[in-house]
């Protein structure tokens, strides 16, 4: 009973590991269980690989809440007189929710029909470790054909060597917060910037609550585009004022 007790710690392990890696989760514990055996019923085996992964996906789901909950108050800029701002429906989360609902039928369909042959020829050690070692060389691959292009991220010197740090969306605004441990702030943004505050959304500068409208979810690069210059021409003037 404590061996298992511990193999079991020891998958969990394994799982909430590979589980924030761009690699499988499961099929590490498949590999796992080759050389750690659990000792447990097939049926039970299957249930395990199901079940232990509930963890990491509860941790997305808190970490990311305010990402993937649709309803919010007073985003939009829609405030009412007595009751304050007021709850909305963010159609760029609800389009998320729906594409990811949409990429899901096809696993879906594919899995209903013929997960007994799926388990039957791809879930054992010998397909893993295959596939594992085909996408570490396309990995190796990539990576290697784009050494040049390195992508540009905030660091902890960008808060202490900048005067301004602009996100276009609360996402931005937030995942900017929680790095640099400010907090944020309701007020304008001559009060934020007199009061020290560093990290402003570009739609704040003419006085809007909304976001940047995001192509990616939108297919809209119009309307991104001249929320960017809205905002730009905004942040110019208020340059010109505070600082200059």
């Amino acid at each position: 009973m404590i061996i298992d007790i511990m193999k079991s710690v020891l998958f969990g392990i394994v799982e909430g590991i590979t589980e924030w890696l761009p690699v499988s989760s499961t099929g590490h514990m498949i590999l796992l269980n080759e050389f750690v055996t659990m000792n447990v019923k097939k049926e039970f085996w299957d249930m395990f690989l199901v079940v232990i992964q509930l963890g990491a996906i509860l941790a997305v789901v808190l970490l990311y809440w305010h990402d993937i909950w649709p309803l919010h108050r007073g985003r939009g800029g829609k405030h009412d007189a007595k009751q304050g701002p007021m709850w909305i429906l963010d159609r760029k989360v609800l389009r998320l929710w729906a594409k990811t609902i949409v990429a899901c039928v096809p696993a879906a369909v594919v899995g209903l029909a013929l997960d007994d042959w799926i388990d039957a020829h791809f879930y054992n050690w010998i397909c893993v470790s295959v596939m594992l070692i085909l996408v570490g060389i396309a990995f190796l691959f990539i990576e290697n054909r784009n050494r040049k292009t390195t992508p540009r991220t905030l660091t902890m010197d960008d808060y202490q060597n900048n005067d301004l740090l602009i996100g276009m969306d609360d996402a931005n605004i937030r995942n900017m917060c929680r790095m640099y441990g400010e907090s944020r702030s309701n007020a304008g943004v001559h009060a934020k910037y007199r009061n020290g505050q560093k990290i402003f959304c570009l739609p704040e500068f003419h006085g809007s609550h909304a976001n940047v409208a995001d192509p990616w979810y939108t297919d809209d690069f119009e309307t991104a585009y001249r929320d960017i210059e809205k905002g730009c021409e905004a942040l110019k003037e208020f340059l010109k004022k505070t600082i200059v």
